[in-house]
């Protein structure tokens, strides 16, 4: 996929990517470990919503929410309530 984008942009001129990457390999292990990290971000933030429906149904406050996660209460309603299932 990475080959493919830079021949793309090797088309073109100027050059820039292909100046500093080259044919583009040097890319695939970040791209991989992106790709990895951006799984892993999904997956806990999937564990965050079932975590906050769970709490909520239990009777926690968006108060304490918002506190576990670093947030405002008004901060943690806004980006949970959404997905709270009452």
């Amino acid at each position: 996929m990475v080959r493919k984008r830079v021949e793309l942009l090797d088309q073109g001129t100027p050059r820039p990517f292909v100046a500093a990457h080259g044919d583009g390999r040097a890319l695939l292990e970040p791209l991989r470990g992106l790709t990895a990290d951006a799984g892993e971000v999904r997956s806990l933030q999937a564990r965050i919503r079932s975590s906050v429906q769970q709490l909520r149904a239990g009777g926690a406050s968006w108060a304490v929410i918002g506190n576990a996660l670093g947030l405002t209460k008004q901060a943690a309603q806004q980006q949970y309530g959404r997905d709270v299932l009452l």
